[in-house]
C-alpha cells in the first residue's frame, strides 16, 4: 500500500474498500484491491476493460461476500466516470460499506 497507514483502516464495524491504481493503459485499470473489517485486511488485484467496463474481481478467500461484492459496482463507477475522461484513471478510491 502507498503512503495510507493500514492500521487506521481498520473500522469499528461494517467494511472499507480501498482501490489503488497500480497500472493504466488503452485495456483499461488495474486496481489493488485492499478490504478491511473490524478483525482482518484481504488483499488481491481487479482489472476493469476501458472498453465495456467489464470487472475482474478476485476472489479474495475468507474476505466476507457483501464486501467482496461491492467491488465490481465501484469498479463499474470508476469506468462511468473514465468513460467522461478517457484515460483518467482515478489514482485512489476508498469506500465505507456497512454489513448485510
Amino acid at each position: 500500500m502507498s503512503d495510507v497507514d493500514p492500521s487506521t483502516l481498520h473500522p469499528e464495524h461494517g467494511g472499507r474498500v480501498l482501490l489503488e491504481l497500480a497500472t493504466k493503459d488503452a485495456e483499461g485499470a488495474r486496481y489493488r484491491v485492499t478490504l478491511f473489517t473490524p478483525e482482518a485486511r484481504f488483499e488481491g488485484e481487479a482489472r476493469v476493460e476501458a472498453a465495456s467496463g467489464a470487472a475482474e474481481v478476485p476472489p479474495l478467500e475468507g474476505a466476507p461476500s457483501w464486501l467482496v461484492g461491492y467491488v465490481q459496482p465501484l469498479l463499474r463507477q470508476l469506468w462511468v466516470g473514465q468513460k467522461k475522461a478517457p484515460g483518467r484513471w482515478p489514482r485512489r478510491v476508498m469506500r465505507w460499506r456497512a454489513p448485510k
